[in-house]
């Protein structure tokens, strides 16, 4: 039996890609698409896009060669020999960005051209639209996500091959890769570093002095009581990417003064030589920049001037100085000159007055006022305070406890103005303790500093009050032989309290005067006729009132009270009539 066999032949084809899809787009910093004029051509023939073309979306052979023009922000671009194996999204960006400050700065930069994606070309030519070739071609190498560039590339035009045609009146170079591309031109660049203020009054104008104020771009601040001279001193570097050589074109000045100050002297420092000159006009102060000199790269120079400062009143100036180069790069600082005229602070204590008693650990107020004269004083705070063997010192509880404040910081006091001030204070402390008490107000301002009142002695002492809701206890017309006549109040009482505000009662004292007949003083009724009770109707136990203090309670706190209800015998042989006496209470502490 013959077996067959079977023959399985596998073919397996191999084909190569007809086409490809190219997208070419141009997007900004922030992926946002930019108008643009883009054409993608073959030997010489367009394939895709023309003027106003901002996306090209077409379809290309694998492998073969294309040019793709763009012109957008700008900047002119040929990217010669472009060709690709498969689908494609070609999306440069184009954006503005600058190089950073020191020897790499460049100045007038044209817009960047980011390329992060891997292609094949030939060489790009790159067009800056400049008439005259810049100073060097800056190449970032490393951008991050956010585009911020983490290494710059600063290459003189000679590293590159200048492509302009002989007829071309603006400047192009070649690339054969791509990172980031722009070009510029190298130029010192100003910045202002400091501002310093020096009151140079009585010292050597250009090297004395006492430093007032420092800074930038703020509110500078100065203080006089008359006229004043100022040093004025604004440090100025070079960060650029050149020295600077300075010309009569280059600037340095100093405007918002007051037209009616006198400039005494205007002068700049660099290399250690004075260079006197300038002028000051309409509240303007200009240096006089032709007198030269260099400033190398990183060094500084001090444009400085002497003005005398004399005004009535406080008064502010928006001020601005700037520093300029004639290539167009500049530095600028605004801020604010506030001259302050000083006035003198006036503190007065009017409460507690001068020897006075205050109640012990009970509120007590401490008030008072604060004047301005003679000018401005600043913002203004101040402080009770009592005397120590340090001298007056501020409250502390051991002794007296601030519980509430008004105006205690009065703010800002111009001159004429006042504040009235006012504390709560609890009498912490002991008993029968004498102390002298006073209030001090300080500026903020350090020339006007402060002013205490005079000092008020108190002593701290329990004070106790009782408070009657009546003033008359009336028996009505009595006649003689009359017994257990009770008063007219007593179905309601007559209260004694002890009031909130007092120390706590340990004795509680009462005693009378005898009954005078209101016609005829020779008629009279004895006081022990008067007796109390503090119970009403309870005639078995009532207590007799005499001439001296007998004791009629003890340990009554604040707040407590007691209700007292009388009666009268009217002995025989008197006039009939009305009969006026006193009752006196009288409460105290018991003496440790």
């Amino acid at each position: 039996m013959r077996k067959a066999a079977l023959l399985i032949l596998v073919l397996v084809f191999t084909g190569t890609v007809l086409s490809a899809d190219l997208t070419v787009e141009i997007l900004d910093e922030e992926n946002n698409l930019q108008n643009a004029d883009q054409t993608l051509t073959q030997n010489g023939e367009v394939v895709d896009g023309q003027e106003d073309t901002t996306v090209i979306n077409t379809t290309v052979n694998p492998g073969e060669s294309y040019n793709i023009t763009q012109s957008v922000s700008g900047l002119d671009l040929e990217i010669r020999n472009f060709s690709i194996n498969e689908d494609f999204d070609f999306r440069p960006r184009v954006f503005e960005k600058e190089t950073p400050k020191g020897e790499q700065f460049l100045t007038n930069l044209d817009t960047f051209y980011f390329v992060n994606q891997s292609f094949s070309f030939e060489s790009a030519l790159i067009d800056t639209g400049k008439n005259e070739a810049p100073d060097s071609i800056a190449r970032c190498t490393d951008f991050d996500n956010s585009l911020e560039c983490n290494n710059w590339e600063i290459n003189s035009t000679e590293d590159f091959s200048d492509n302009s045609p002989l007829d071309s009146e603006t400047y192009q170079y070649e690339v054969t890769e791509f990172s980031a591309y722009s070009s510029g031109g190298e130029a010192p660049l100003p910045e202002i570093n400091s501002i310093e203020i020096f009151d140079v009054t009585g010292e050597d104008q250009r090297t004395g002095g006492t430093l007032v104020d420092e800074g930038l771009n703020k509110t500078f601040e100065v203080f006089q009581e008359d006229s004043t001279l100022y040093r004025f001193e604004f440090d100025v570097s070079n960060e650029g990417s050149k020295e600077w050589a300075l010309t009569s074109d280059d600037v340095l000045e100093h405007s918002g003064l007051n037209s009616s100050w006198t400039v005494e002297d205007i002068y700049y420092v660099l290399d250690g030589n004075d260079n006197d000159g300038g002028e000051f006009s309409n509240g303007v102060v200009e240096w006089n920049t032709g007198n030269g000199g260099t400033l190398d790269l990183g060094k500084s120079l001090s444009a400085e001037y002497v003005v005398n400062i004399s005004q009535s009143s406080t008064s502010s100036y928006s001020q601005e100085f700037n520093a300029e180069t004639t290539e167009g790069t500049f530095d600028s600082d605004l801020h604010e000159l506030k001259v302050n005229i000083l006035g003198d602070l006036l503190a007065t204590l009017d409460r507690p007055e001068n020897e006075s008693i205050v109640q012990n650990n009970r509120e007590f107020v401490l008030n008072g006022s604060i004047d301005c004269e003679n000018g401005d004083c600043g913002e203004i705070t101040s402080t009770p305070r009592r005397n120590s063997t340090e001298g007056q010192i501020s409250f502390t509880d051991e002794f007296f406890e601030v519980t509430d404040s008004s105006n205690a910081d009065c703010g800002e006091l111009l001159e004429d103005e006042s504040c009235d001030i006012e504390w709560l204070v609890n009498a912490t402390g002991e008993e029968n303790t004498f102390h002298e008490l006073d209030f001090e107000a300080s500026s903020s301002f350090e020339e006007v500093g402060s002013a205490e009142t005079d000092n008020s002695i108190v002593e701290i002492q329990d004070i106790l009050l009782i408070d009657l809701d009546w003033n008359t206890v009336d028996f009505g017309l009595l006649d003689p032989g009359d017994t257990d006549r009770p008063a007219e109040g007593n179905a309601g009482g007559y209260n004694l309290t002890v009031e909130e505000e007092s120390n706590s009662i340990d004795n509680l004292w009462l005693k009378g005067s005898n009954l005078i007949h209101e016609e005829d003083e020779s008629y009279e009724i004895g006081i022990g006729n008067m007796s109390y009770n503090d119970t009403v109707n309870d005639l078995e136990n009532t207590t007799d009132i005499t001439e001296n203090y007998s004791l009629v309670d003890t340990d009554l706190a604040p707040g407590a009270m007691k209700t007292f209800y009388y009666w009268l015998d009217v002995p025989l042989g008197i006039l009939r009539g009305g009969y006026t006496g006193t009752i006196t209470f009288k409460a105290n502490q018991t003496i440790q």
